[in-house]
């Protein structure tokens, strides 16, 4: 999902840490935020949940 520049939704050059960012209501915002251009930092507890969620923001073109 690509936000055109200039849009109010525009993230792009900003950083976002989203804890409890490996499921839930915390992966579904990492999820928007990556896909409105943000670069995303997510915590969490559990290794294999964090590696999950890693993986799939990556399919946004952010960091």
């Amino acid at each position: 999902m690509a936000v055109p520049s200039g849009s109010p939704f525009d993230l792009s050059g900003h950083v976002a840490l989203v804890t409890g960012g490996n499921g839930g209501i915390g992966l579904g915002m990492a999820d928007a935020l990556a896909a409105h251009g943000a670069d995303v930092a997510i915590w969490g507890t559990n290794p294999d949940k964090n590696d999950a969620a890693i993986e799939q923001l990556g399919r946004h073109d952010v960091e």
